[in-house]
């Protein structure tokens, strides 16, 4: 973690963006371009499929921002800033998940062979990540 000073979002900062989505006979087409649908320079983009009723993420970020989208299926993505948690649906590639630092994520994958799509602005750091959610809420206070 850098040497700045720590930053802490709440869930006011999280939001649901509408991305450019064409769809046609021939096949659907989204599109998402750093610093234009994405609001950060993508650094790492990964993906998760996961099998029906499967938790992922419990986790949160020091230093990565994402921005997640369900490619296929559905999955139920809730956020948590240490006092307050709010479930987003992603069942579209029309629709982002923009989750900055400091926010505790968990995704919960409702529809048999959902793919969720991550674009993130830092690259991969096993130190940022926060994996104890009692540890998540002291870094929160301290």
């Amino acid at each position: 973690m850098t040497d700045e000073k720590k930053v802490l979002y709440n869930l006011d900062y999280i939001k649901l963006l509408k991305l450019p989505f064409f769809p046609e006979k021939r096949g659907d087409l989204s599109v998402i371009e750093s610093k234009k649908q994405c609001p950060f320079n993508i650094e790492r983009i990964f993906s998760v499929r996961a099998p029906l009723n499967e938790i992922r993420g419990e986790h949160a970020h020091k230093e990565c921002t994402q921005l997640l989208i369900c490619l296929n299926g559905a999955v139920e993505v809730t956020c948590d800033d240490g006092k307050n948690s709010k479930t987003y649906l992603l069942n579209s590639p029309s629709l982002g998940l923009y989750v900055p630092i400091s926010i505790w994520q968990i995704q919960k994958y409702i529809q048999p062979e959902s793919v969720l799509l991550f674009l993130c602005d830092k690259p991969y750091d096993v130190e940022e990540y926060i994996n104890d959610y009692n540890k998540f809420l002291n870094y929160r206070e301290s």
